[in-house]
Order: C-alpha cells, then sequence, then structure tokens
C-alpha cells in the first residue's frame, strides 16, 4: 500500500523573463489544456473566471491570490463538487538569473491517504502527469 498526501508538486526551468512567465500563470485556467495562451477567458464576477478551451470544454476557476510577480493561487469553481472545490492550485515564479525562471506548482487537497485502490493510484498518476505535461508547454511556449 502506497501513502499519498494529495498533493502534487512540479518545477520547471523555463527560459524567458519573470515578467513574461508572470502574465501568463496569472491568468485563471491557462493550465487546462496542453495550449497555454489558448483559453478564452470570460470574467464572470471578481475572482471568478469561466475559462472555454477548445479541447477541455468550460471550467470554471476561483482566483484567490496574485502576488504579483512571484505568487498566483486558484481554485476549481465546481457547484455540488467538494473534491474539486477543495483543490488548490499554487504557481511560484522566481527568477533564477537574468532571462531564466523556475515555475513551480501545487495542487493540493486532492483526496489524500492510502492509496491502494485503482481509483487513488490512476487520479495521483493523472495529475502527476497532467502538470508534467503543463509545464512542458509552457516551455515550449517561449522557446
Amino acid at each position: 500500500m502506497t501513502q499519498w498526501n494529495g498533493r502534487v508538486e512540479q518545477s520547471v526551468l523555463v527560459r524567458a523573463a519573470a515578467a513574461q512567465v508572470w502574465a501568463l500563470v496569472s491568468v485563471p485556467g491557462w493550465f487546462i489544456s496542453g495550449r497555454p495562451g489558448a483559453p478564452e477567458v470570460q470574467k464572470v464576477s471578481e475572482g471568478l473566471t469561466i475559462v472555454h478551451d477548445d479541447v477541455m470544454g468550460q471550467r470554471a476557476i476561483r482566483t484567490l491570490e496574485l502576488d504579483k510577480p512571484s505568487y498566483a493561487a486558484f481554485r476549481w469553481e465546481v457547484p455540488g463538487d467538494l473534491v474539486l472545490t477543495a483543490t488548490l492550485i499554487e504557481f511560484w515564479v522566481t527568477e533564477q538569473e537574468a532571462g531564466t525562471v523556475l515555475l513551480k506548482v501545487r495542487e493540493s487537497g486532492l483526496s489524500a491517504g492510502p492509496a491502494e485502490g485503482d481509483e487513488d493510484l490512476r487520479s495521483r498518476r493523472e495529475n502527476t502527469e497532467g502538470w508534467r505535461a503543463a509545464l512542458a508547454a509552457v516551455v515550449r511556449f517561449f522557446e
């Protein structure tokens, strides 16, 4: 039995200015597809944004905090789905040297505990692979 803490953390070095990376990660929902910058964003109310992507469809995302230029926090807004609504997505943008940024993501609040069932293991794998793909897309976006 594998214990998992309900958290996925990934990071990547991006060859871009911190301001450029911040301009991307501070947009709610940029991460819902493998194409950063592609989602159509519609602000519904203060802090709540509806994001539409041709591949992933429509999602509601609540902006919790934007601390320019280094920290952004979001939550899925899914009425009736306490699991997704409890999920916190955080990004840190840290300049390493001129023209290089460390971008870190943490998604927490996922179901935690013994990962013994197929569904738990699949959820953990899908979230881990999903963030790897999202961060790889950021690197490609700035190439």
